[in-house]
């Protein structure tokens, strides 16, 4: 939550993307909804990759994402249909949409590492929170 707030208080962001996926995107937007309370400026939006992103998840965890896209300020349908490439083209469009990207990874090969190096090649400036340490560098 201080990263958020540093980006508020000292970089003036207000508008913030998340993908609302399990884990780190429905926290994320769970932060930034508890934070509109004391930044009325700030706004969330909400990128769902396809229409049915949530189909296989648990009930709990379709009733928490369906309560943060009922509280957000915008939702962002990329496509209607399920394709390979539809979580890739989600965190592009987030990519390219934001000035800073605030990331939690492990280290690891995988989806998070590709939208980092999405992000330095353009430009982006990066605030990684180490998951394994929570350790928080800008790369």
């Amino acid at each position: 939550m201080e990263q958020a707030v540093y980006l508020i208080e000292a970089m003036g962001v207000t508008h913030f993307i998340s993908g609302v996926d399990l884990c780190v995107g429905q926290f994320v937007a769970d932060i930034v909804l508890d934070l509109k309370r004391d930044y009325p400026e700030v706004t969330l939006e909400c990128v769902i990759p396809c229409e049915n992103q949530a189909a296989n998840w648990t009930i709990a965890q379709r009733d928490r994402y369906f309560s943060i896209l009922e509280r957000c300020d915008k939702e962002t349908l990329l496509q209607r249909h399920y394709s390979k490439d539809c979580i890739r083209k989600k965190k592009e469009y987030m990519v390219k949409q934001s000035n800073y990207v605030l990331a939690v990874w492990n280290g690891k090969p995988g989806s998070t590492g590709k939208l980092l190096s999405i992000a330095r090649t353009l430009g982006k400036i990066v605030i990684l929170i180490d998951s394994n340490t929570y350790e928080v560098r800008l790369i």
